[in-house]
């Protein structure tokens, strides 16, 4: 005989309740405890019944920040590519996977309660590809990561302090190895004399205390490590550029210059001005290179060299990138492959590696999980995490704007 979840032939749940009043009249059995089994079974049944509850990651960004808006989208979008896939293959156990994306408008203050929020009221169990290093320093130094037993999988930062902090899981080369990695460049090509200059914003006044080290590292001689501060009128933004390049000390023979978006646009016009449009300089692959193109034209965007720390996105030689653009076609065909792209797509499957090996999708769980992971390989990408070592395996490239404005490595 054939029996289904109330053990009794054909029986639904209202008869099956029906028929356990009935049997209990006249017994010994209060009514009020009878009750109470009986919300208790229903309870326990719907809990069993019930559809798979979502899986949420969390994830900061500022798109709508003119300095870091348009990089934020693309890896915004890469990380929901990456959701996409997952959910189109099945989820993670039967459970599908949703991106809880917040604004926080390059504003390190609106981060920390906007994950505060997205723990409390949204349950996410880890955050994806907080976007910005104030943001992601923020988060450290308050200890809200450790608070919540939350992992931060993928910042889009390179900031080795950041990097560095707990319950932190980095996808990608720290900026200081960006900057040795330029500072190595010049040296090799003679050009010994270096500019440092950078924007008052982001990683800038972080990364300017450790520049004299580093370069002294690599045989460099510093003619300056110069700020300047962020404006959104251009030509105030020009302005200040051009009065920050008098207090080099001598002309260098190249500029590691680390700026994003419009002040990144006006530097580079400024340089090309102050000393002429054959100096080299290096910034980092954040730099949207169509973008600089369209922004400053051909003539002064050629020649820049980015440091990249991704995978070329139009590369057919890692699995990673040929499903990266499989997915694409299927998910995001108006999207065009850049380099914050594919960042963001990797950052969401690694992410998703991590919380599908958790014994339980909690935060807890997915916290462990992340700092047992050992070498993690998703398509030939690679990347270490312990409790005591957590880095990027891949190599750091350099690239430069062509003179038909495209990327060439």
């Amino acid at each position: 005989m054939n029996t289904n979840a109330f053990g009794a032939h054909n029986m639904s749940f209202k008869d099956f309740l029906s028929h356990t009043v009935e049997s209990c009249e006249g017994s010994e059995i209060p009514r009020l405890r009878l009750a109470q089994a009986l919300l208790g079974l229903t309870l326990a049944l719907f809990t069993h019944f019930a559809p798979a509850q979502v899986i949420k990651l969390g994830h900061t960004s500022s798109p709508s920040n003119s300095l870091v808006g348009a990089f934020s989208r693309e890896y915004n979008a890469g990380i929901q590519m990456a959701v996409d896939r997952t959910n189109a293959n099945g989820g993670v156990r039967g459970r599908s996977v949703a991106l809880v994306s917040q604004d926080d408008g390059f504003d390190a203050k609106n981060t920390v309660s906007l994950v505060e929020t997205m723990v409390d009221q949204q349950g996410i169990v880890a955050l994806v590809g907080v976007v910005g290093t104030q943001p992601t320093v923020r988060l450290v130094e308050n200890r809200i990561l450790e608070k919540h037993r939350l992992a931060l999988i993928g910042p889009l930062t390179g900031l080795q302090s950041a990097l560095a902090g707990p319950n932190v899981f980095p996808i990608r080369s720290s900026y200081e190895d960006e900057v040795r990695a330029m500072f190595g460049h010049s040296a090799q090509l003679s050009r010994s004399k270096v500019l440092f200059l950078y924007y008052e914003a982001g990683v800038g006044p972080s990364l300017a205390p450790l520049i004299s080290e580093m370069a002294s590292e690599r045989g460099i001689a510093l003619t300056g490590v110069i700020g300047f501060p962020v404006k959104t009128d251009r030509a105030a933004q020009q302005g200040v550029i051009r009065k920050a390049l008098q207090g080099s000390s001598a002309t260098p023979d190249s500029v590691v210059l680390i700026a994003v978006g419009q002040a990144h646009s006006e530097a580079v016009k400024a340089i090309r001005h102050h000393f002429g449009i054959g100096m080299p300089i290096y910034s980092l692959g954040q730099v949207d290179a169509s973008a600089l193109v369209a922004d400053v034209g051909l003539e002064l965007a050629r020649g820049v060299m980015l440091s990249q720390v991704m995978p070329a996105p139009r590369s057919i030689h890692l699995q990673i990138v040929r499903e990266f653009n499989a997915d694409r076609k299927r998910f995001a065909p108006k999207m065009e492959p850049t380099y914050a792209f594919i960042e963001g797509y990797i950052c969401g499957r690694i992410a998703i590696e991590v919380v599908r090996s958790a014994k339980e999708i909690t935060r807890e769980s997915v916290l462990l999980a992340a700092e047992q992971a050992g070498q993690l390989d998703v398509g030939g990408y690679r990347v270490y995490y312990g409790r005591d070592r957590k880095r990027s395996v891949n190599p750091i490239e350099l690239t430069i704007v062509s003179r038909n404005g495209d990327l060439a490595r």
